[in-house]
């Protein structure tokens, strides 16, 4: 299933219930379907506990979660119906006290598995749900995969597993028949979920869609994702301010001196540009905005006092580790009131926690040259000498 041939055909026997078709893959992409965790070298994973405790409801049909420990991020999603409500946090084999039964039964997922939802109803009534997930990565990956099952009162439905690059473009797709959690007339008498996934020979897998080819009568429900990065795990995943992201080049820009940050990670990280009295924050892709900025208590401020502001929300005096959010999302900010001053080429030295409101981002961080009082006193004694000397 590997190599340059422009067109995949086979059919694939993955269990007693689920045949597997390969269909029609790029000249640029060699993919593979996974039925098993074991079939690649997942280093990841989707931690939905991130959106918290079982039973919470996520009332959009798309959302922002980190990838556990790396510097990706995923946006999560769904083609809603009209009458969707979003998803719900499972957790399989728990008791809800609140309404007297588990949130998801076995055998479907073995007992304290945390699951996602696709619709935002309790297992059992309320909400519609087209049955559609979808991932989208800050960065490409190698591969990803889950297990899966729908919802009550549903029977096996083909599905189809497909991935696009960057470009958004189809790198192929594959058909599964993916289990129903019951058969006709008898509730949870099934078997359990089953694992389905995609692999690339090279990290090229931008997003990754799981859609019924038949109408479901109830959504999807998974379990943990399980994701090949391909990043190594020593690189900075800016997740503290000690593993904070470095500027993407490792000078300045050489027209205004300008820190570039390229296509990283939204759902909130800590970036390291140099430091010195303060600095301009500006995104660059056009889509963006700053939602929120956390400064830093590690760098002997004076006072861990600093001053941001921005032209839409004006002026705010923030004290070093405290998250300030922006009541209007802005494209442009600054932070000055940093002190003592130090090299302004020093990428280490400033760890600030940024966040968007986009998946994926690129902005630049710009020393601002404030002078320093001494510089100040020294001006105004020059702007007097030269008064006096034009009244003479």
């Amino acid at each position: 299933m590997r190599g340059n041939s422009s067109l995949l055909i086979g059919l694939i026997l993955c269990s007693a219930a689920t045949f597997v078709f390969a269909l029609a893959t790029p000249l640029n992409a060699s993919i593979t379907l996974l039925t098993s965790p074991s079939q690649f070298g997942h280093d990841a994973m989707i931690d939905w506990t991130d959106l918290g405790p079982p039973t919470t409801h996520i009332p959009t049909p798309a959302f922002f979660i980190d990838v556990k420990d790396t510097a990706l991020a995923a946006r999560v999603s769904e083609a809603p119906t009209a009458n969707d409500d979003g998803f719900q946090r499972l957790e399989s084999g728990l008791l809800d006290s609140r309404i007297g039964y588990i949130t998801w039964p076995e055998p479907a997922f073995p007992r304290g598995d945390q699951l996602l939802y696709t619709t935002g109803a309790l297992p059992g009534g309320g909400g519609i749900s087209a049955g559609n997930m979808g991932f989208d990565f800050s960065q490409p990956v190698f591969g990803f995969g889950m297990n899966l099952i729908y919802g009550i009162f549903q029977v096996d439905v083909p599905t189809r597993i497909e991935a696009f690059d960057n470009s958004g473009s189809s790198l192929g797709f594959f058909d599964v028949n993916a289990p129903g959690s019951s058969t006709p007339g008898s509730q949870f008498q099934s078997g359990p979920a089953e694992f389905f996934g995609i692999s690339s020979d090279v990290r090229n897998i931008a997003s990754i869609l799981y859609s019924p080819l038949a109408t479901p009568n109830g959504g999807m429900v998974v379990s943990t994702p399980l994701v090949e990065t391909g990043v190594s795990p020593s690189a900075p995943d800016g997740l503290s301010p000690t593993t904070a992201i470095m500027p993407s080049q490792g000078t300045p820009r050489p027209e205004d001196g300008a820190w570039v940050f390229e296509d990283v990670a939204g759902t909130g990280r800590w970036f390291d540009p140099p430091l010195i009295s303060g600095y301009e924050y500006e995104v660059t892709d056009g889509l963006s905005n700053f939602i929120t900025v956390q400064l830093p208590t590690t760098i002997g401020d004076a006072d861990n006092q600093f001053v941001i502001e921005d032209a839409i929300n004006g002026t705010a005096i923030v004290n070093g580790g405290y998250m300030y959010t922006f009541a209007t999302p802005v494209d442009l900010f600054t932070v000055t009131g940093i002190n003592p001053l130090v090299d302004g080429e020093d990428p280490l030295a400033f760890p600030t926690y940024l966040s968007f409101d986009q998946l994926t981002v690129s902005f630049t961080q710009t020393p601002i040259a404030i002078p320093e009082p001494a510089s100040l006193l020294l001006l105004g004694l020059g702007c007097v000498t030269l008064a006096g000397n034009r009244r003479r």
